[in-house]
């Protein structure tokens, strides 16, 4: 089926990119490290010049086969967010134990940071692919964040919020539109969200709603001299039929900076 391994490729890869925003922040090891604001919904920030993340995703149950998966990324950062415009690149390996470089796909996000902790950004999943056809499908959106501060100290418990929202077309198309190719990968657009909720400075609560489905997990900074992210969190929650059942997912980000 074609959106089976459509989404063994695409999905993993956007629920790494949801952490390349906070792990590439380290540019070294002293500079702190933020819990990721969204799973597998995409973010209006971004990493900028000079900044990388490495790290992969694994799931037990793909959105079709009841099997494992799982997939390896390397994100880069170009330009300033802050006073022009910030080009983050990523790119995914969709078949880590296989032939590795056999199939590949780039993600290109373009964004900018605005007054009052506003966010914009638009992008392409699968701007650029080869290999297997069938994960090539290019998905594109808009996207906004806002982050709130709830309370003081903000990295105190509850004491920070972010909230994603944004339009997008391919798989963010409801399930049986994906399933049946109604409309295709580049059909109409559809809204998804995200919201994140500070569990202290090293961990947070995270819920996307995508695909009239929903997805929540955790995410914490394990070391606080580390730059290391991991996410633990299941999908298909409000839908577990769709694909035989809920899915358990796992991923880590580790980022730096070039030079």
């Amino acid at each position: 089926m074609k959106t089976e391994r459509y989404y063994g490729g695409i999905f993993h890869a956007f629920i790494i990119l949801s952490l390349i925003v906070e792990s590439a922040k380290a540019a070294n090891v002293r500079l702190r490290v933020s819990p990721a604001s969204n799973i597998t919904n995409p973010s209006a920030r971004g990493s900028s010049a000079g900044r990388f993340t490495y790290g992969g995703s694994f799931t037990l149950r793909n959105p079709f086969p009841s099997r494992p998966d799982g997939a390896v990324y390397l994100g880069l950062g170009i330009g300033d967010p802050d006073k022009w415009v910030g080009v983050q690149l990523v790119l995914t390996l969709p078949d880590p134990i296989g032939d590795v470089f056999e199939t590949g796909l780039v993600t290109i996000k373009i964004h900018r940071s605005l007054p009052e902790r506003f966010s914009v950004a638009v992008g392409q999943e699968s701007f650029i692919s080869w290999g297997d056809p069938v994960e090539r499908g290019a998905s594109s959106f808009v996207v906004v964040t806002k982050s709130f501060r709830l309370r003081d100290p903000e990295q105190s418990l509850f004491g920070n919020m972010v909230l994603t929202a944004g339009l997008g077309n391919g798989r963010f198309l409801p399930n049986n539109d994906v399933i049946t190719d109604r409309g295709g990968f580049n059909g109409p657009f559809r809204p998804f969200a995200s919201l994140k909720l500070g569990l202290g400075s090293n961990a947070s609560l995270i819920i996307d709603w995508i695909r009239n489905d929903y997805y929540a997990g955790v995410s914490f900074v394990p070391f606080s001299e580390v730059p290391l992210i991991l996410l633990v969190a299941v999908g298909d929650v409000h839908s577990p039929r769709y694909g035989d059942g809920i899915r358990y997912l796992f991923s880590f980000a580790y980022g730096g900076k070039i030079g």
